[in-house]
């Protein structure tokens, strides 16, 4: 309101200020020197930085939010450390700060450790898919297996009206077994839709897989706001302690990282892959392990943020994906 040159006396129309008919509020020097105030509050106002690491984790010690602080040396050398909310409080935390590049280097090793490689990801969707089109053989059998106890239990439920219509049998006893088939066929129809829901979908596997594979490579290309994201679609509960970056993957991560490791004992024991029972008993653990993790509705919102980076740095992924 105090920047408007109508209080100056003055009309500002298309871009133009020209003088006004108007009594004005203020004098013009007295509106000039007004700007130059707001002028200058403007320029001293600090600007907010936006640390890449900011909110991502909290002290091992005592729970607390971590924050971060930029510093100018006087050498003019910059820096930002990150330490525990509770250090300048009574008691302080005793944990001690944590430069970012140093922390950089422990993420990045991170990183390292959970990505996973492309024939990897193929061979665990292959597993995967081809154990999910079994189950749906199965599932499906089971469905009509039960579509078929339905229409009996109607078909039963239709001739026990027609014997009453034909007073055959009394009220009472065409109530009773009604009553009765009524209670099978809710059951029935229950398990008929049931058996033809689908447990499972390769959508959530191939978004969650491809940042396994991704993760480290998006990251070196990642702005702040992305770093964060990718650490908070991975990790859970990540901690700084001893100035050491305490993170954890979640746990299709973590499983699909332990697929690897089995691959891995396959391929140096020349195993091929599937021959083996104790193998294929293996694979089938790990692919249901991973399976109910996928399913698991926690995993939603870690899913939807994985399909999110994908989007972003990768878009023909999403094409393929299905």
């Amino acid at each position: 309101m105090i920047s408007n040159p109508f209080n100056a006396g003055f009309i500002l129309w298309n871009g133009r200020v020209s003088p006004g008919n108007h009594r004005p509020v203020v004098s013009v020097p007295e509106f000039e020197r007004v700007q130059k105030l707001l002028k200058r509050v403007d320029n001293n106002r600090p600007k907010r930085r936006f640390h890449r690491y900011g909110g991502v984790f909290r002290c091992g010690s005592c729970d607390l939010a971590v924050t971060a602080e930029f510093k100018r040396k006087p050498s003019g050398r910059e820096y930002t450390y990150y330490h525990c909310t509770r250090v300048h409080r009574t008691p302080p935390c005793q944990e001690k700060s944590v430069e970012e590049r140093v922390l950089e280097t422990q993420i990045l090793e991170f990183l390292d450790g959970l990505s996973i490689s492309e024939e990897v990801l193929e061979w665990v969707t292959d597993q995967v898919s081809k154990q999910h089109a079994e189950r749906n053989q199965v599932q499906e059998q089971e469905a009509q297996r039960h579509r078929r106890q339905v229409a009996s239990i109607e078909r039963q439920i239709a001739n026990l009206t027609a014997l009453s219509i034909k007073d055959i049998i009394d009220e009472d006893e065409f109530l009773k077994k009604r009553s009765a088939l009524q209670l099978e066929l809710a059951a029935a129809t229950e398990k008929a839709k049931a058996a033809e829901e689908t447990a499972f979908v390769l959508e959530p596997l191939q978004f969650i897989g491809k940042l396994s594979v991704r993760a480290k490579y998006w990251y070196s290309e990642a702005d702040n706001h992305q770093r964060q994201k990718i650490l908070k679609t991975l990790c859970w509960n990540s901690r700084l302690k001893g100035q050491k970056a305490l993170l954890e993957n979640k746990k299709p991560f973590r499983v699909l990282k332990e697929t690897e490791e089995f691959f891995a004992q396959l391929a140096k024991r020349n195993d091929v892959g599937t021959q083996t029972k104790r193998a294929k008993a293996k694979i089938r653990a790990l692919c249901a392990k991973l399976e109910a993790e996928l399913s698991d509705q926690d995993m939603k919102e870690t899913v939807q943020s994985a399909r999110e980076l994908c989007a972003e740095f990768e878009p023909q992924s999403l094409q393929t994906a299905h």
